[in-house]
Order: structure tokens, then sequence, then C-alpha cells
């Protein structure tokens, strides 16, 4: 048997962030659509960058890749604050050896009184990167209430707060994952 990957549609944010939407909204999508903006060498990435759910997974890749492409500071949040793993303890110890400054926060990306803290540690921010996220699988007559709000808080009420807090700052860059999915 031969496996093959879900179908991509890639569109350029500044020219077809449109027909991007339409084609979501129309649900005439299979697969993954993905919105490019303008490559990463063209963006300076210097500055203070925060990633949510940064102590593992996609947050941390997120946070390495940062420090490698000239990040002055990144501040991994989590809601332990802490790198658990020690695999991801030495991963992240050789991506920081750029000169970039890690620090590790504690932060709940789903209650809002965290985000704010978050927000005022860092400021100003170059860049956000809302990776958070809390992992219950399942099919959907299988979820509860109670497993669908523990998913849904870091993600949706986590993105919320970050938007709130962040409101009157000026942030270079910004991006929510959905899921690691992607990535894998």
């Amino acid at each position: 048997a031969v496996v093959t990957s879900l179908p991509l549609q890639s569109f350029e944010m500044a020219a077809q962030h449109e027909l991007a939407f339409r084609t979501l909204q129309g649900g005439s999508n299979t697969g993954k659509v993905v919105v490019r903006t303008v490559a990463a060498d063209q963006v300076g990435l210097g500055g203070t960058h925060a990633v949510t759910g940064g102590t593992s997974g996609l947050g941390l890749l997120t946070g390495r890749w940062l420090a490698q492409r000239g990040a002055w500071r990144v501040v991994l949040a989590s809601r332990s604050g802490v790198l658990k793993a020690s695999d991801t303890r030495s991963a992240w110890a050789a991506a920081t050896a750029s000169s970039a400054e890690a620090s590790f926060e504690r932060c709940d990306a789903g209650e809002a009184t965290h985000v704010g803290r978050l927000a005022a540690f860092a400021l100003p921010l170059a860049g956000l990167w809302h990776a958070a996220g809390t992992l219950d699988d399942g099919t959907l007559p299988t979820q509860s209430a109670v497993s669908l709000a523990c998913v849904y808080a870091p993600k949706a009420h986590g993105g919320w707060a970050l938007h709130a807090a962040l409101a009157t700052s000026r942030v270079d860059a910004v991006a929510l994952f959905s899921s690691v999915a992607a990535l894998l």
C-alpha cells in the first residue's frame, strides 16, 4: 500500500488572503490550507519573542527556530514554566548555542491573568507564537463538555487573552498554531 499525505493548498497572505478564506468558508478544501507570509529571512527576528506552550513539542521547536534565526530573547511559557524531559533540555541547550537569551515563565494560556502577567513581563514583543494546547484525543461523540472545555481553553481563550493583552502593543509577528498535526 502507498501512503500519501493530505493535499495542501497554499496561499500568499498579501495577494491571496481573501481566496484562502473563501476556500475555507466554502468547504471546498480537503487537507490543509496554508496562508504564507513573508519569508523568515526577510523579517527581522531580533527582539523578544514569547512562545506559549514553549517548553515542549511545537512550542519548543518554534523557540529553538527563533533562537537560531536571530531572536535576541526567547520567553518560553507553559503551565509549568520548566523544561521537564532531559531530551528537551539538551535540544534547547544545543539551540541556544546562539546568542539568544532564554527565559522560562509559568503561564497557563487559558487563564487571562496569567497571559496578562506574561505580556507585562515580556513587553516590548517583536513576536508572539501561540502554540499552547492540551491533547484529549477521541472522536467527537465520545467528547464531554469537560474534555472540550479543557482542549478549548488554551487555544481559543488563550488566543483571545493574548489578543486583549497585546491590543495596544506593536508586535511584528503573531502566529496562532492550530495543532501539531501540520508539523507531523
